[in-house]
């Protein structure tokens, strides 16, 4: 956590650390070196609060979350919605951000094997011919 006062009154950085997450203190937490309450900030409930405000955003057109509608491919953008199709430097950008070390084709494409072939003169099934 961060302590607002002491950081602008030059006091240090103005950062300390808790055993536990905020939100398990029946008490309100306070700095250790002014004891203020009011001007602490912490990234984990910066980020909590984030989520709660705007909700990450998962469609078919990205695999990963996103805010809605600040991607081209997102069904929420409003050229989507409103039905422009995309240009080919839009789509050339969206199959780099899909492009991953796993989804690349470096070890090429497996060959057949034909040690494992079935061969049609070696099975006779009665009634067919």
């Amino acid at each position: 956590m961060r302590c607002n006062a002491c950081r602008a009154a030059g006091r240090g950085s103005g950062r300390f650390t808790l055993k536990f997450h905020p939100d398990h203190y029946v008490r309100d937490v306070k700095c250790p070196a002014c004891g203020e309450k009011d001007r602490l900030s912490s990234q984990e409930k910066d980020r909590k609060l984030e989520l709660e405000r705007r909700p990450p955003h998962s469609c078919t057109g990205y695999p990963f979350p996103h805010a809605p509608g600040s991607m081209r491919m997102c069904v929420d953008h409003p050229d989507y919605v409103m039905g422009f199709e995309p240009t080919d430097e839009e789509k050339a950008d969206y199959e780099s951000v899909l492009a991953t070390p796993r989804s690349r084709d470096d070890w090429g494409v497996p060959e057949p094997v034909d040690e494992f072939a079935i061969d049609d003169d070696d099975f006779d099934i009665p009634g067919f011919a």
